[in-house]
């Protein structure tokens, strides 16, 4: 009996069970929540095997893509993604994947690319306006986070210039899109302009007090807005 015969033993027999009971399979439960005893008891490729179909088409590399993105594997992810789009170029999701992934690689290049070809293929994709939005404030946020930040190069200018016009499109096609109004007005604020950084964090708060908060305590929009979080705007 080799290693996966043992692991898929008593233990599996149950959850086997269980799975025909709710008119599931093994592989669904597994891959919804596998057991720590299991991916123990398994290299990585077993494991994989065992809970990812074999790929086919081009929604089967997708999937992989997202499975081994939730598992922090973000070069597997890219892999993925990548033979998702060779197998299906017009696909603006699988481009979209690929964009996250590079941004949590800290590649914001590659990911404005990525962004961009999923722009190209619907121009009614508001998070990947405000996803490549984001890639541009990447370099003045970690300047002006300095006590002593210089001033912004003419790079970084027109980096915020671009933000805003993608920030602001995600708004047309999403009015209640909480984090861009947020985005939006820190690149307002980079720009000096406080007035319209105050309406775009004064707009994400009325939209939702919860999530506006959430990135008040983020410490950005103190660098903007000022006072107290308890206490409202100054």
């Amino acid at each position: 009996m080799n290693r996966l015969q043992q692991s898929l033993s008593t233990a599996t027999t149950v959850l086997v069970l269980s799975a025909l009971a709710v008119g599931s399979n093994l592989k669904a439960v597994l891959a919804a929540s596998p057991p720590s005893w299991l991916q123990a008891s398994l290299n990585r490729a077993e494991y994989d095997a065992l809970v990812l179909p074999p790929p086919v088409t081009a929604e089967d590399f997708y999937n992989r893509g997202l499975f081994f993105h939730g598992e922090d594997d973000l070069e597997e992810a890219l892999d993925q993604f990548s033979q998702a789009i060779v197998l299906d170029p017009d696909n603006p999701d699988y481009y979209f994947s690929l964009g996250l992934t590079y941004s949590d690689l800290g590649d914001h290049k590659l990911a404005r690319r990525n962004y961009s070809q999923a722009i190209a293929l619907d121009s009614t994709f508001a998070a990947a306006y405000y996803q490549r939005g984001l890639s541009r404030l990447v370099i003045p946020i970690a300047q002006v986070n300095q006590p002593a930040a210089p001033s912004l190069s003419a790079d970084q200018r027109q980096n915020l210039t671009l933000a805003i016009q993608d920030f602001s499109r995600a708004i047309d096609l999403s009015p209640a899109f909480v984090a861009a109004h947020y985005h939006r007005g820190l690149s307002y604020y980079l720009q000096g302009n406080e007035t319209l950084a105050r309406q775009d964090y004064q707009k994400a708060k009325q939209l939702n007090p919860l999530i506006a908060e959430h990135y008040y305590q983020q410490g950005f929009s103190r660098l903007y807005i000022g006072g107290d979080p308890s206490r409202g705007l100054p």
